[in-house]
């Protein structure tokens, strides 16, 4: 199928999706009837400059030089214009990420900068800035026979009893080159996660298996932090209400794209329901395993 007839369906973030070009990224869906969002594309009308987000029209848009103009509008599709020529991993890499993070706010979901661990029945969170291990550390509980529902966007809704649950992000970690290599993989056998930079070596690295189609109830959520001894502290009300909003995902953005300050009552919500911790650890690649055990004990005595 090509131009105006393709239509292929995938589900991600809890939500049906019905692109016209294909996502390699995502597991095709069967037929989903009515989708919840559409994601179409063009080709851009000559060159594309850098363009941080705006609002034009109530849709947020935001352009990526070289790569392509994405438009969001009303929580329900993205259009696109692409730059010929551009690499097409690096068009479905601002699409998957920091399109669906503004669609994702626009419809009332909230984007966290985190993985998503399923440990024991329930959702555990890992968010942090980057560089703070998070893909690292989900590696390592994959490594070890548990399903990494997200990684680098959970995506935190409320079921009908009110309880937060986090849904299936894309089946991918994606870690740098000497992280990869300390988890026994070879770079050369991934592709970089940035095809146009040479300098960001980044690789993505599928999730085998993984599912697109599933949500858990969240147990908990820590907070990763760079320390001299392993340590993880209970944060409460404000603290633990300004480090899960420090952590949302283009959360710089939200004032735009929530003036009603739903993320505000969601993050509330999100913080009375479950335990946010501050997990201090050495970040050193051979003190790293010692650092996640102490982790996983922490958060199989929340999930027990």
């Amino acid at each position: 199928m090509n131009g105006q007839d393709a239509r292929y369906d995938y589900r991600l973030f809890g939500l049906r999706i019905r692109s016209d070009r294909r996502l390699p990224e995502l597991v095709t869906a069967d037929e989903l009837g009515k989708p919840d969002v559409m994601v179409t594309s063009m080709a851009a009308r000559g060159a594309v400059s850098e363009q941080p987000p705006t609002i034009e029209q109530g849709a947020v848009v935001f352009a990526v030089e070289g790569v392509a103009r994405y438009a969001i509008a009303g929580g329900q599709s993205v259009s696109m214009e692409v730059v010929e020529g551009a690499d097409a991993r690096d068009v479905r890499m601002y699409l998957l990420g920091s399109a669906l993070g503004f669609l994702m706010q626009q419809r009332g979901v909230l984007p966290i900068h985190a993985n998503a661990v399923v440990i024991d029945g329930r959702a555990v969170l890992f968010m942090g800035g980057s560089g703070e291990g998070k893909s690292t550390l989900a590696s390592w509980f994959h490594q070890c026979g548990m399903e990494v529902l997200a990684d680098d966007v959970a995506a935190i809704s409320f079921d009908a009893c009110g309880r937060p649950v986090v849904h299936a992000g894309l089946a991918r970690l994606r870690l740098w080159d000497d992280a990869l290599e300390a988890t026994g993989r070879t770079a050369s056998d991934y592709q970089r996660s940035f095809a146009g930079d040479e300098q960001r070596t980044k690789y993505d690295v599928p999730l085998e298996g993984a599912s697109t189609d599933r949500s858990y109830p969240v147990a908990a959520i820590y907070e990763l932090r760079a320390g001299e001894m392993i340590e993880v502290e209970r944060l409460r009300g404000s603290a633990a209400f300004e480090r899960l909003v420090a952590n949302i995902y283009r959360g710089a953005f939200l004032a735009k794209t929530d003036p009603t300050s739903r993320y505000w009552i969601s993050s509330t919500r999100l913080v009375e329901a479950v335990p946010v911790f501050a997990a201090h650890r050495p970040w050193s690649l051979d003190r790293f395993d010692d650092s996640a055990e102490a982790i996983l004990a922490h958060a199989r005595s929340i999930t027990a």
